[in-house]
C-alpha cells in the first residue's frame, strides 16, 4: 500500500479532516488494495463468437452481487478490482443455455483468464466471424494443439499441467505469442514472477501487435511496484494502441505509483473516453487522484459518477461514506453539487 501523505492542501481549519478523507478514500480505492482482475471471452460450443448480447453476472459464492455487465462485440469481458476469494460467474444469451462456473481468485499475480462456452439451444451453427490473430496463423498445428490443451488445463486450475503443455507449445514454435502470454500468466499464478515476466516480454518480442501481452505485462509490473518501468513500457504500447483503455488504465496506475498525479488524471480520463467496457471503478481511481491533488469537488463528482454507474457496487458504501464526510467537513465549495442516491447503497 502506498503511504498516506499528509500533503493535502486543505483550506481553512480542515487539514486534519483532509487527512481523514484521504485515508477513507484510500480505503475505497483499488490503488490501495491487493486486487485481482478476471478477464476472458465468451465463445460458442459450435465455434466462433456469439452474434448476440451476452450478459455476465459475477457474484460471491454466498450470492452477494459483484458485477453485472455485457460482453463486448468480440465476446470479451473484464472484471477488475476483485478482492481475494471465490466467485460464481453466470453467462447467458438468448437462444443459448445459461452456464455457471466457479472462479477461485486467491493466489498469483492478480490476473485470471477464463473462457466461457455457451451451447445453442437449437444446435444451429451460427456465423463464426472470430478474428484469427497473426500469432495463431504463424503457429504450426502441433504447437496449437499443445496450446489448446494448456489453455484447458489452465481454466481447470491445473497449473502445473498447463505449464507443461504451454512450454511444449513454445518449444514447438518459439515465437508463439499467445502461448507465451498464457505461459506467463500460469507462471505468475505459480509465484514465479521473474519467469512470468520473461514469457510476457517474449510474447511482445514475437508479436508486438498482440495487445493482451502488453496489458498483462503492465499489470505485472504495477503489482510489483516497478512503476517507472511500467510507465515507460505502457507509454510505448499506447503509441501502438491509442484506443486501448486497458493500456491507458495501467499507464495511469504507474503514474499514480510515481506520484505523477496530473499525468495519472489525464490517462484515466483518456481511458474513460476510449470506448469499450470501462469498469465504473475508474471513477474511484480518479477520485483518489483528485484527493491527492486537493481537488475535492472533482473527487466528490467522481464518487457521484461511480454511485450512479454502480449504486450497489462493491465500493458504493464506502464511497457514500467519503462523500458524507466531505459534506459534513465543509470542504465542498459548491453546496448545490451535493447529491443523495435515490436508493442508499
Amino acid at each position: 500500500m502506498l503511504p498516506v501523505r499528509p500533503l493535502i492542501p486543505f483550506w481553512g481549519p480542515g487539514k486534519c479532516l483532509g487527512q481523514v478523507l484521504l485515508a477513507l478514500l484510500m480505503a475505497v480505492s483499488t490503488h490501495a488494495q491487493e486486487t485481482f482482475v478476471v478477464e476472458g471471452r465468451v465463445v460458442s460450443s459450435l465455434g466462433g463468437i456469439i452474434p448476440l448480447r451476452v450478459q455476465l453476472k459475477l457474484e460471491t459464492l454466498n450470492g452477494q452481487p459483484v458485477a453485472d455487465q455485457p460482453a463486448d462485440s468480440r465476446g470479451q469481458f473484464q472484471f477488475i478490482g476483485l478482492e481475494r476469494g471465490r466467485y460464481r460467474l453466470t453467462a447467458s444469451a438468448e437462444g443459448y443455455e445459461t452456464t455457471q462456473q466457479t472462479l477461485d481468485v486467491r493466489r498469483g499475480v492478480g490476473r485470471y483468464l477464463v473462457t466461457v462456452t455457451l451451447t445453442p439451444l437449437d444446435k444451429v451453427r451460427e456465423p463464426t466471424g472470430a478474428a484469427i490473430s497473426v500469432t495463431d496463423l504463424r503457429a504450426p498445428k502441433k504447437a496449437r494443439k499443445a496450446y489448446e490443451k494448456g489453455e484447458r488445463a489452465y481454466q481447470r486450475g491445473k497449473l502445473e499441467q498447463a505449464r507443461a503443455y504451454l512450454e511444449k507449445a513454445v518449444a514447438e514454435h518459439v515465437c508463439y505469442a499467445r502461448a507465451h502470454t498464457r505461459l506467463g500468466m500460469t507462471l505468475g499464478l505459480l509465484g514465479e514472477f521473474a519467469a512470468a515476466e520473461t514469457a510476457l516480454k517474449k510474447a511482445i518480442e514475437c508479436d508486438t501487435g498482440f495487445l493482451e501481452a502488453h496489458v498483462q505485462l503492465g499489470i505485472l509490473l504495477n503489482l510489483e511496484k516497478r512503476f517507472e518501468e511500467c510507465a515507460s513500457r505502457m507509454e510505448a504500447a499506447v503509441r501502438h494502441f491509442p484506443s486501448s483503455w486497458q493500456l491507458r488504465y495501467q499507464l495511469a496506475s504507474a503514474y499514480y505509483g510515481q506520484g505523477r498525479y496530473r499525468e495519472a488524471e489525464q490517462e484515466y480520463l483518456k481511458a474513460g473516453s476510449a470506448g469499450g467496457e470501462v469498469p465504473p471503478e475508474i471513477h474511484v481511481r480518479l477520485a483518489d487522484v483528485y484527493t491527492q491533488l486537493g481537488a475535492y469537488e472533482k473527487a466528490y463528482a467522481e464518487l457521484q459518477a461511480y454511485l450512479r454507474a454502480a449504486p450497489r457496487g462493491r465500493f458504493a458504501e464506502k464511497a457514500a461514506a467519503v462523500m458524507r464526510r466531505m459534506e459534513e467537513g465543509g470542504v465542498l465549495r459548491v453546496p448545490e453539487a451535493r447529491w443523495r442516491p435515490a436508493h442508499p447503497p
